[in-house]
């Protein structure tokens, strides 16, 4: 076998083996994916995407392996942020693969979820954003919300703000009055604060969502948005003067 022979053997025998990469992370071929990843000819192949956008890196962390996904990990020619065609990157799919339920805390898709944590990967476009995004970072105040300064996105912050503060002064007031050491009269009095803060906790909450709704869809539904505010309000209302009459 002459020198070209071989350099031809050897090129098409790299070639199998990086199309072997995907379908072998599907089926948990920890050798496979080795040999590329310790091949520098085939570090190109390691962020390439199949046709729903995943790289081999998203198909170890959707099939739970550790090992091929730490064989991944280690090479530093792997894209730890590299989103898929919907959006997800690595990161976010091992939150959406965490199993229910009880679990041991040394199990594979805990693992490779606190390592991804642990080495400052990103989470993907399908995350929950601040409502209208976020300022980028080659601008003035980058990575701060686009509608801070605007007067109803302030208001929605101060309402929730409000409800939190609210309803932990409602659960501290509940533990007075739930407490037999207290006097009575001081039981009783602390019982009524607590309904109050919880109702004023609950018409906060419920004036961030109208915010909220309002913000979100003024903009593509005019006419929606006033009939969500005005059905929110009147709930409210009914609530409250039921309260009232008990």
């Amino acid at each position: 076998m002459n020198m070209e022979t071989r350099r031809y053997t050897s090129l098409s025998h790299r070639k199998a083996r990086s199309m072997e990469c995907f379908p072998s992370t599907q089926k948990k071929r920890y050798s496979v994916v080795a040999h590329a990843c310790q091949t520098p000819a085939l570090s190109g192949i390691l962020n390439k995407q199949d046709n729903e956008g995943n790289t081999a890196l998203h198909l170890a962390v959707e099939a739970g392996d550790w090992w091929i996904f730490a064989c991944l990990f280690v090479n530093k020619q792997v894209d730890l942020n590299l989103p898929n065609s919907s959006g997800h990157t690595p990161l976010e799919l091992s939150i959406n693969t965490i199993p229910t339920g009880l679990y041991c805390l040394l199990n594979s898709r805990i693992l490779i979820q606190e390592t991804l944590i642990a080495a400052n990967a990103t989470r993907g476009i399908s995350r929950m954003d601040a409502a209208g995004g976020y300022i980028a970072d080659d601008h003035a105040n980058g990575g701060t919300p686009t509608l801070a300064r605007a007067k109803q996105f302030q208001g929605f912050v101060m309402a929730n703000t409000l409800a939190f503060f609210c309803s932990s002064l409602a659960v501290l007031s509940l533990v007075f009055a739930g407490t037999p050491t207290v006097e009575l009269p001081m039981r009783y009095t602390h019982y009524n604060i607590s309904i109050w803060l919880s109702l004023n906790a609950v018409g906060s909450l419920a004036i961030a969502f109208a915010i909220a709704v309002y913000i979100m869809i003024t903009p593509v539904a005019a006419k929606t948005s006033p009939a969500v505010i005005v059905v929110i309000l009147s709930v409210l209302k009914v609530c409250s003067s039921a309260t009232a009459k008990t």
